[in-house]
Parts: C-alpha cells; structure tokens; sequence
C-alpha cells in the first residue's frame, strides 16, 4: 500500500472522484456506508475532494447541507451540516487527525458544524470529538424500512478556543519541555500532542503525558488524556499499571470524561492486551 501522503489539498469533486468512491467497500458494520457504482455525487451537490497535494490522489472527501443531512433532520440556523468520508484503506490506521484537519481547513474553521453518525459507531464519534465535536443528542429516522438511530455533534464557535487545528509536526523534547513549562495553554496542548505522535521513545512520552493529567487546565487535561491514547495506538502498547488508573480519574471528571473514555478505548483496541485491569 502506497504511504500517506505528506500533505493534503482540497480540490473540487470530479466525476472521476464518484465512481472511484462507488467502488469503495468498508469492512464489517461499515458496510453501511458502501455506495452503489451507480451513485452519482457532485461538487454541485456539496461534495469536495482531499486529496494528495502531489499528484491529486483521492484519500477522502467531505459533503455540507442538505447532502449531509438525514431524513427528518431540519436544517439549523447559524450552523452547516457536513457528512464525512475517508476512503477504507485508510481508516483506523491513525490518519484521523490529519484527515479532519484538510476538511477544517477546507470548510472554515470558523464554521459552526454539525455532522451525526450511527450510534453504534465509537470510531466516528471519537474522530469527531478529537475534531472540537460535542454530542449534543440523538435523532432517529426510518431508512431503508429500519429505524436508525444517529449521534448528533456539534462544533460551535465557542469550542474553537479550546481546540488545536494547526499541523502536528515533530517537536523536539527541548521545545516540549519548553512549552509544557509554559503558561500557555496552547503551547502546551500542542506539546503533549506533537509528543506523543512523534517521539520514539513511548514511555518518555508517557511520563510527560502523566504528568498533565495533574494541570489543573482541563484542557491540557484532556490533550494528556488524547495523547496517551495516540501513544498506544502508535506503539501497540502502554505503561497500563501507571495511565489507566489515570484516565479513570480524568474519566471520572465530566470536564474531561469524553477524551478521557476515548484514550481508554484506544489501549483496549490497539494495546496487546484486549482486557484492561
């Protein structure tokens, strides 16, 4: 399989682009959202494609108003609908971040959005709570002769303060340990992140996470929570004795709960071990 590209691009949707996404097939419950061949999406539809910056390679796209919208859904004032798709060879390889932050990017991160997923669908909802996403409720529709059952999440205005949509780079653990020193909220959510996607050493990374999930910021909080959940997804394992009962602390907090109940799911799904102590 060929790499991940090194940067993405939106780019308007190609006739091209919907019949490559018609012949997409998820695994398992996400069959779900296979397309037929013969669908037909559009730009003038809503649709827009991400895609590798190099040579155009489609990895994703993104839908907004009523194409993102399910049946008995009312349109929102003030707020866009948007549906979200990554092509299946690339889900649940921790791409996540990277892929919804080209789709921020692409529809404006100054816009409030609402996007629902089938309630069963942990992946998507922890995709979209990393994304500044909060469930707000529920909303059921007849589709297909079954009643569905949807998530519905909003991202609001007043939630981008507390959320990092800048790149992710590599950091060195001088300027980490820097800017973890620092006063500054976001310096030091960043730090913990980029840490956590980049440093070789997991259980260096771990201890700096560990040390945050004391900050009584509950948004560094919650950044250590996300982090500790990077590091065992990408290193396949975690110092379990010392992070869950971390987590279940922050867990316990309904300011930190979410990222919290996401990073505990991440060790159970990506760790050796399938049950946590």
């Amino acid at each position: 399989m060929a790499d991940w590209p090194t940067t993405l691009v939106s780019r308007p949707f190609t006739p091209a682009d919907s019949a490559t996404v018609g012949t997409w097939r998820y695994f398992g419950r996400w069959q779900v959202y296979d397309l037929s061949p013969a669908a037909t999406l559009s730009a003038d539809d809503g649709y827009t494609a991400i895609a590798d910056a190099l040579d155009g390679t489609l990895i994703g796209f993104f839908c907004t108003g009523i194409e993102a919208r399910v049946p008995g859904l009312a349109p929102r004032p003030g707020v866009t609908d948007i549906g979200i798709g990554l092509a299946p060879c690339w889900t649940g390889r921790g791409h996540g971040h990277a892929f919804g932050t080209a789709v921020l990017a692409a529809v404006g991160r100054e816009q409030a959005l609402r996007a629902v997923v089938q309630e069963w669908s942990l992946r998507s909802r922890r995709f979209l709570h990393r994304l500044g996403f909060t469930e707000t409720g529920e909303h059921r529709c007849v589709q297909m002769g079954r009643t569905i059952t949807y998530t519905v999440l909003l991202r609001t205005r007043d939630q981008l303060t507390s959320n990092v949509y800048s790149a992710l780079d590599p950091i060195t653990r001088d300027e980490a340990t820097a800017a973890m020193r620092s006063t500054d909220r976001r310096s030091t959510v960043e730090a913990i992140l980029r840490l956590s996607l980049h440093d070789p050493d997991p259980a260096w990374a771990t201890t700096r996470a560990l040390e945050l999930t004391e900050s009584p910021d509950c948004e560094v909080r919650g950044a250590a929570a996300t982090a500790s959940g990077h590091i065992a997804r990408l290193h396949g394992g975690i110092d379990r004795e010392r992070v869950i009962p971390a987590l279940r602390r922050l867990a316990a907090d309904p300011a930190t709960a979410g990222r919290a109940a996401d990073a505990l799911d991440d060790i159970s799904m990506f760790t050796r071990r399938s049950e946590m102590p």
